[in-house]
Order: structure tokens, then sequence, then C-alpha cells
């Protein structure tokens, strides 16, 4: 009863009172992340580094035992995995499964400090780390580029989307779907090589002698500092034509040319993605912790309603 007679007597305070409740109630429903399905951390996060041109042996030597050497002094860790391929290594951390998510952030930022301070072999890449959770794998909207179009310029039309798209705030990562990488492929004639008396590790020799990078050091003039490199990697089809596999004391050279074809082309299709009937590709954009969906979903379909009137080439179609 006190509580009537007081609401009664102090009508003014009261009616303050229901109307701060219901501001910061209207405010928390439209501020409050809404998420069709719950985030979930499973206390696991990944490590990756490229090293273009390394061996298996390489990378295992140079790469990944230093960043297990590392990862030891890290807490609360239950297993590491790792695996070395060539010009890649892939490290798998999974801590305990009974740390909240505040302690998992920690130990996590510990991770990255351990594997940002190892020294990595000149070549290779940044590590590249990601944290295994639900938002992670589940995309909030994906964007589809289609068309009755070259391949080249299909991709040219989702990597310039991919660059744009990262740009908006929350976009953690977009998975891409359908996209092939370019490659360049070097085919060798065995009946060329028999008939010239050259071996195949000797043609793989020559190309990855031929294409790398190599520091050179500093060199200090004055109050300046300057650093040296040799820059070795091809730049154009016909270079790699004329690597020199084996050379006579006659002057005569075997080149790439005269045992082997250069074709540009793209890496094997394991997707092949369609859209209507016309070949595809696919952006699907994941968001970072915490962020929402809505205004991401509406960020994302501005730009592309933007892109499709102002960029987009006659042929080509954007969907969501």
């Amino acid at each position: 009863m006190w509580l009537g007679r007081f609401s009664v007597r102090n009508s003014v305070l009261i009616n303050v009172v229901m109307v701060a409740i219901l501001a910061v109630g209207a405010y928390s429903f439209l501020a409050i992340p809404r998420e069709l399905m719950p985030e979930i951390t499973f206390n696991w996060a990944f490590v990756q580094v490229s090293y273009p041109g390394a061996s298996p042996e390489e990378v295992e030597q140079l790469i990944t035992e230093p960043l297990e050497d590392a990862i030891d002094d890290v807490d609360k860790i239950d297993m590491v995995t790792s695996g070395s391929s060539e010009g890649a290594s892939f490290i798998s951390v999974k801590f305990e499964q009974n740390l909240s998510d505040d302690e998992f952030d920690k130990r996590y930022q510990d991770l990255r400090t351990a594997i940002d301070s190892t020294p990595l072999p000149d070549g290779a890449e940044d590590p590249v780390f990601i944290k295994l959770d639900t938002q992670t794998w589940n995309p909030v909207i994906s964007v589809i580029v289609s068309g009755d179009l070259p391949e080249t310029r299909l991709k040219e039309i989702a990597e310039d989307l991919d660059d744009r798209i990262m740009q908006i705030k929350g976009v953690a990562r977009i998975i891409d779907a359908g996209i092939r990488e370019r490659e360049v492929w070097v085919e060798i004639d065995p009946d060329k090589l028999d008939r010239l008396g050259v071996t195949l590790p000797e043609v793989v020799q020559a190309l990855r002698a031929k294409n790398v990078n190599i520091p050179g050091g500093t060199v200090t003039g004055g109050r300046s500092e300057y650093i040296l490199r040799t820059l070795g990697q091809f730049g154009a089809l016909g270079e790699i034509s004329e690597v020199v596999v084996r050379s006579y004391d006659s002057g005569h050279q075997v080149r790439i040319r005269d045992v082997a074809t250069i074709r540009d082309t793209w890496q094997e299709a394991m997707i092949l993605s369609r859209l209507n009937g016309l070949p595809s590709m696919t952006l699907n954009i994941t968001k970072k912790s915490g962020e929402s969906t809505i205004r991401i979903v509406r960020d994302v379909k501005k730009l592309v309603d933007e892109y499709r009137v102002a960029s987009l080439p006659s042929g080509a179609h954007l969907d969501i």
C-alpha cells in the first residue's frame, strides 16, 4: 500500500520516472543487436602464413616450428596442430573450453602478440588470424555478380565490389565462391626434353631461381638509409619464355621456350556457379562481433544500388 500512497503524493516524480523508463526501453529496443543466430565462440583460433615459392620442408623449418615455439608461451592452450605445405603454414590453436569470453579474448590477444613478435624469413607474408565463432562462417548477406561477360571482366567487378564492401563499418571478411585465381602454366614437352638432353628438375630449378625477390641489406648515405632489394619476380609471360635452363661452352643456350609452352589461364574450377543460367561469382559477407546485422545489410544494399547505377557495365547483373 505504501507504494500506492507514495505514487499519489509524488505524481510528478512518478510520471518523470515512467517517461524515463519508456525512453530507455525504446532506445534499447532500437539499439540492441538483432540476430537470427546467436553468437557462439568455440575458443579456437587459426593462424595462416604464406611463404611463396618455399618447399614444405622450408616452411616447416623457417615458419611453422618458430611459431609453435612462440605459441608454447601462451597460457590456457589445450592443443596445437600444424600443417606445412608448399608456400603456406597453417596452425590451429584450441584453447581450454572452460574459458569465459573475456578470458578467451585476453589469451587470443596473447597469441597474436607472441606470433607478431616472432621473426619470419624475408619473403614471408604477414600472419592471418581467424577466430572461430558462428559469425566467422555465417554470412549476413550475399552479393552475386553474374552476366554474359568474359571471366576476367566478371572477376574485376567482383574484386572491385570486394574492396568497397570491406570499407563498410562492421564487415569482418568476405568469403567468395565461384572466383578462380589466375595461373600461369608452364607445360613441358617430354619429347623436347629428351631431344635436348634436359631434365625436368633443371627446368623447375631454373624457374625457381629466377622468380624471386632477394633482400640485399641496407646502405647508409649521409642521414639517409636505403634498403637494397633485387627484384626478380616475373612481370610478363615473355620473361618466363626467356629463362635459361642450360648453357653450353659453345654459347648455345636452352631456354624455357625450347622445351615448354606458356599458358596464361585459370586454376582448375572446383565450383561451377550459375545464376539464371549465367556464370556468376558470389561474395558472402560476414560481420564483426557485436556489430548490427541490420545496419550492415542496409549499407551493403545501398552500396550495391549505387554501384549498379554508376559503375556496372552492360551485360553484368548484381543481385542480393
